[in-house]
């Protein structure tokens, strides 16, 4: 729906709305960091087998998906740059920027060590 509606198109023509729009991601990223952290602490930890309960494989379907979600916050951030930005929204860009570039560096890390691991 939010393509069809233009919702990306219109956050990148308006800075605030954009900062809003990859507050919304952020949060999806926090969500998804915590869908792997668990799944590392329950299922990565206490198995060899490597593929998970959904039938993806566990070193790279949910880190997938995490770097995805990071991807789309990076390719973003820049229609949210603007001299005119209240200081608060800058703010809140810069820890989301912060966020994933940290995520991303550890997730990337992560997934090559359990490829490894479970010789993927």
């Amino acid at each position: 729906m939010a393509n069809s509606l233009g919702v990306l198109e219109y956050a990148r023509q308006n800075p605030e709305s954009m900062v809003l729009l990859l507050e919304v991601v952020d949060q999806v990223r926090a969500f998804r960091l915590t869908h792997w952290i668990f799944t590392k602490i329950h299922i990565i930890q206490k198995s060899t087998h490597p593929v998970g309960s959904g039938g993806s494989p566990i070193t790279t379907w949910l880190s997938n998906q995490l770097l995805t979600t990071i991807k789309y916050i990076k390719d973003n951030c820049k229609y949210a740059i603007s001299d005119e930005l209240p200081s608060y929204m800058l703010s809140s860009l810069n820890s989301i920027l912060i966020r994933a570039d940290s995520d991303e560096t550890v997730i990337k890390r992560e997934t090559e060590n359990l490829r490894k691991i479970f010789k993927q």
